[in-house]
């Protein structure tokens, strides 16, 4: 009857192959974590800019539109006319001109997330150049396996 070997050629064959594995698919693992979150915050500012065209598309189209009370509103607050029997009220932090009006309607204070990644020591060592010396002596590993 035969009886059973452990060879431990296969436990350096394993961990090399784990190395080498590890210093290819880890680090791009994290570069599209990156790039993921990346691309979320510029969905986000696509999505505000889109926000902020339409509210300027809009006050255009009412421009256009030739409405006398419009044009006589603009023209107020463009030249710092009074209306008629309307008292004048200075507010120093109302908007200027309607562009800023706009720019105040639009803007919403947004939350600022701040991500902060666990950086492990797996991470460190694979960072740079360490990746390529990981991948080196994952490959004399799995050589030194092939050799047992």
């Amino acid at each position: 009857m035969k009886s059973f070997r452990f060879d431990i050629g296969w436990v350096y064959i394993v961990a090399g192959l784990l190395m080498v594995i590890v210093a290819i698919v880890f680090p791009s693992m994290i570069e599209l974590d990156h790039l993921s979150s990346q691309a979320n915050d510029s969905n986000q500012q696509l999505l505000e800019r889109k926000v902020m065209f339409d509210s300027y598309s809009s006050f255009y189209d009412e421009l256009k539109s030739k409405d006398e009370t419009i044009n006589k509103r603009v023209r107020q607050i463009q030249f710092n006319e009074n209306a008629e029997g309307t008292p004048i009220v200075t507010d120093l932090a109302a908007s200027r001109t309607p562009l800023q009006w706009i720019d105040e309607k639009v803007l919403a204070v947004m939350p600022f997330e701040v991500k902060t990644r666990k950086e492990t020591f797996l991470t460190r060592i694979v960072a740079g150049s360490g990746r390529l010396w990981i991948a080196a002596l994952g490959v004399f590993f799995t050589f030194i396996g092939c050799l047992k």
